[in-house]
């Protein structure tokens, strides 16, 4: 089978491709130059953070949840608010180890976190957040089974 002409002749295709990629970069910093799309991403990340924190009391879990705006970390086990306070790197270190088999455990319930937290963008409304608070709730409670928390 012979390639397609059209595909060889050099800068045709990529040329449209590269146009219509400017075109798209130039609509997203529009978008972000208006400054609903940062907020919205913050506010999803504080209801998150919200949501992760209540699941953490309610199930009497040691852990903490970090982060600002938009980004979210989370540090299983006992004296992480006190290791974060005093930046204990070998106490947070270790709180970010344990939380490997969160992730696993999230994993299962549907949720992929970028190691120990992530971020929230524009997409992340009411619905996506009360799953991965629910995903949370149910891996925290697996590894409370397995006494693993």
């Amino acid at each position: 089978m012979r390639p397609d002409p059209e595909l060889l002749r050099e800068g045709t295709r990529l040329a449209h491709l590269v146009l219509l990629s400017a075109a798209a970069g130039l609509n997203a910093l529009q978008l972000v130059a208006e400054g609903w799309p940062t907020e919205q991403a913050n506010q999803a990340g504080e209801q998150l953070r919200a949501g992760l924190r209540d699941v953490f009391e309610r199930r009497g879990v040691a852990g903490v949840v970090l982060g600002e705006a938009s980004v979210f970390q989370i540090l299983l086990g006992e004296g992480m608010e006190q290791a974060v306070e005093t930046t204990d790197v070998q106490r947070l270190m270790a709180g970010r180890g344990a939380v490997n088999t969160l992730r696993k455990a999230m994993l299962l319930n549907g949720v992929d976190l970028m190691r120990s937290g992530g971020f929230t963008s524009i997409v992340h409304q009411d619905e996506e957040i009360a799953h991965t608070v629910s995903a949370f709730d149910r891996s925290l409670e697996a590894l409370q089974r397995e006494g693993l928390a």
